[in-house]
């Protein structure tokens, strides 16, 4: 990650927001209900659904960015874009790290559905999200 740090800044993240924060967001959230999904018709709890549709959504940043590299694509619109995504993509893990033991302590407490899930957490997270447009 360091790496990246030295090729990509906030004011570069800025630049592709409007496309990778939505894009990355949505992408999580696909393969996550995906990875739920999967989970769900091999007989696998809640939480272990949703820590593997997680793992589905995960990319690796340094991979991409060796890729972009050797085809010397880092400068370009597109190679921003790809980099923008996948900060954000890490972005979103660290936070999901973060948050992974207070999920699985909410779990333990009972049958936890998804909607109760959303709701525990949701609502912190609504009260600290910026409420300025992206």
């Amino acid at each position: 990650m360091f790496g990246v740090g030295l090729h990509f800044s906030l004011k570069d993240l800025m630049a592709v927001k409007s496309i990778a924060i939505p894009g990355a967001i949505a992408q999580i959230a696909v393969a996550t209900l995906l990875g739920m999904a999967l989970s769900a018709a091999l007989g696998w709890s809640l939480m272990t659904g949703i820590v593997f549709g997680l793992c589905l959504s995960t990319a690796s940043t340094v991979v991409l960015l060796r890729a972009l590299e050797e085809r010397q694509l880092i400068d370009s619109q597109r190679g921003q874009i790809a980099i923008g995504w996948l900060i954000v993509e890490d972005l979103v893990m660290v936070l999901t790290l973060v948050l992974l033991p207070a999920i699985a302590g909410m779990a333990e407490k009972g049958n936890v559905g998804f909607a109760s899930l959303a709701l525990d957490l949701g609502s912190p997270l609504a009260k600290w999200w910026p409420l300025s447009p992206l």
